[in-house]
């Protein structure tokens, strides 16, 4: 797309922009409310005439004019349930798409995020970096980023996150995701289909399960048994018509009986791991079908859609396996008995349940992926149009990590600092020194996320960034583990560790580390971390190491512009401290702990 064209797009103001959005959307829920009142008002009336009709068609006419008005009758009333319906779907696509601009609205006046799903549960507290940099939980990356409504999608954007691709890779999806920057109706209509999918882990665990479990219905004679089973009932009916209220006739339903107790009990397991995902499949379906229509001239999803839309269609596929599995679902009800009893219900519907699976099971998992990948895509293009302040970092394959107006991506503008900043890309150390509340873990983590924004194809918070893809870890937060009898020391000790043997693999490592052994004596500590430091260079590692240790500053002199000294001053006009959070060269030189521990009530 043309560059004047995008920028032709971008809203001058997202706040007004998205309440637009939400109250044309309100307006039209509220017509569609009024229409639903009307057409059920009119399907009572239309109901009450047509029982009139009918008594008087059949006492009036002939049967066959009768029976031609009956048919007309409930040709009518049918369509009306049909329309009632559609309208229904209407009202629900609307309600979502008011809420979702509604949440945009809110993100954009109060810094408001709360209601995107967080990602808590991929949390791991063994992960290279997304503990310290919160990228998942609370106030979290993944929280301000992520608009996906199913498991699959937020998978997706977790994997974007966590794990490191390859360059090619990288490139690829920023394309993607450029060209689905301005498709905001697409985004927007692809998140309403998916509210309240409600696909936990748990129910999508056992339907996966089932797609790898062998047939309970094997052989043609169990194929064809809900024929038989139809006849013997209807021999039934038969006997009961010349041997009136006689118990013998009963006797028809023995073999169908004997074959049920055979067959129940592993197709009660086969509902027991498929029966609650007929609401998940409805969700999907709907998500499928949104993504089926998607026209884009970018390569990478061009190839997905085909295959979403090969054949019958993905859609139509999970719609039919939905409704399979919702005449299966019939056995909640008590009176399946007699469904089983007539023509063996069950079995019918598990049989045209495992026949789907054979014609499909190679696949569905594929599209689910597919779903989830496209959703995830949606979120980070979500991301570069609601931050055209926000750009596309350059993925180099060899040179420094160059950052103009670097900002931490979760600050809202108003507050955000941004700074310069440049590193090489190997066998280098930056000093972060600066005292109390200067902001120096703010300034890791905006690096980090950065960083992580990159590797995962989306926009940056900066002027500019160009980075090659780092391995990145982080060691920001050690604690004390109990369970483990662990020590926030030795906690350290074991990151510390990972950091050594990462950056000893021959990767490109661009590691994190805030205050190092911080839980020794002064001594050690100054001696082991130079030695860190040193180490760390020889093996070609680079990154930023903030301490309050200000007599390791003397290293730069000693590295050959192998480290160089950086810091975040604070200004000091009596008691009265003053952050401008601003990098700098050098050594800090202005410490403000007693001030703070003064001010705290500690008399020194």
């Amino acid at each position: 797309m043309d560059v004047n064209t995008v920028l032709k797009n971008i809203p001058s103001d997202f706040k007004s922009f998205y309440k637009d959005r939400q109250d044309k959307y309100d307006l039209l829920s509220q017509s569609y409310r009024s229409k639903i009142r009307k057409l059920s008002l009119l399907r009572l009336f239309y109901f009450l005439v047509v029982v009139f009709f009918l008594i008087y068609s059949w006492s009036t006419f002939s049967a066959v004019l009768a029976f031609l008005i009956t048919l007309a009758g409930i040709s009518g009333f049918i369509f009306m349930v049909l329309r009632f319906l559609k309208l229904q779907e209407e009202l629900r696509l609307m309600e979502g798409l008011c809420k979702i601009n509604g949440d945009e609205k809110q993100i954009h006046q109060a810094h408001d995020y709360s209601m995107m799903h967080d990602g808590g549960d991929f949390y791991d507290e063994e992960h290279p970096y997304s503990a310290d940099l919160d990228i998942f939980g609370e106030k979290s990356l993944f929280q301000y980023i992520n608009r996906g409504e199913t498991l699959f999608g937020r998978q997706a954007l977790a994997g974007y996150l966590c794990k490191i691709d390859d360059r090619e890779t990288i490139i690829k999806r920023q394309r993607s995701v450029e060209s689905l920057m301005n498709k905001l109706d697409f985004r927007q209509k692809l998140r309403a289909e998916a509210l309240g999918s409600n696909d936990d882990s748990k129910k999508l665990s056992k339907l996966k399960s089932w797609f790898e479990e062998e047939n309970i219905i094997k052989g043609k004679w169990l194929q064809y048994f809900p024929v038989i089973a139809f006849i013997l009932a209807i021999s039934f009916v038969v006997l009961q018509y010349f041997y009136f209220l006689q118990t013998w006739p009963l006797l028809v339903f023995v073999p169908t009986i004997l074959v049920f107790r055979k067959i129940l009990t592993p197709i009660n397991d086969l509902h027991q791991k498929t029966g609650e995902a007929e609401d998940i499949l409805l969700s999907y379906k709907r998500i499928l079908s949104v993504c089926e229509d998607l026209a884009s001239d970018d390569t990478f999803i061009k190839e997905r859609i085909e295959i979403l839309n090969g054949e019958k269609g993905a859609s139509a596929a999970i719609g039919q396996f939905r409704y399979i599995l919702s005449q299966l679902n019939v056995r909640y009800n008590v009176f399946v008995i007699f469904l089983n009893l007539l023509g063996a219900w069950d079995i019918y519907w598990v049989y045209r349940m495992e026949k789907w699976r054979s014609a499909h099971k190679e696949q569905v998992m594929n599209w689910f992926d597919i779903m989830g990948e496209i959703e995830a895509l949606s979120s980070l293009a979500t991301l570069s149009f609601n931050h055209p302040d926000w750009n596309k970092p350059e993925i180099t394959q060899t040179g420094d990590l160059k950052g103009k107006e670097l900002g931490h991506p979760l600050l809202k503008r108003g507050i955000r600092v941004s700074n310069d900043f440049d590193c090489p890309a190997e066998g280098h150390t930056k000093l972060l020194t600066g005292s109390n509340m200067a902001g120096k873990s703010t300034f890791l983590r905006t690096v980090g996320l950065n960083i992580v924004l990159a590797n995962a194809g989306s926009v940056v918070c900066a002027h500019s960034l160009s980075t090659p893809v780092f391995s990145l870890i982080t060691s920001m937060r050690n604690s004390d583990n109990l369970h483990d009898s662990t020590s926030s020391f030795y906690a350290e000790l074991k990151r510390l560790r990972k950091v050594i043997q990462l950056v000893k693999s021959g990767e490109k490592v661009f590691y994190l580390l805030d205050e190092i052994l911080k839980g020794t004596n002064s001594t050690d500590r100054h001696k082991g971390s130079r030695a860190l430091i040193t180490q760390l260079i020889r093996d070609r590692g680079t990154g930023i190491v903030a301490t309050h240790d200000l007599d390791l500053g003397v290293m730069e002199s000693e590295s050959e512009g192998l480290i160089k000294n950086i810091c975040l001053e604070v200004d000091i006009q009596g008691n009265e401290l003053s952050f401008d959070y601003k990098l700098r060269e050098g050594v800090c030189k202005s410490l403000n702990a007693s001030i703070l521990m003064q001010n705290m009530g500690i008399e020194l």
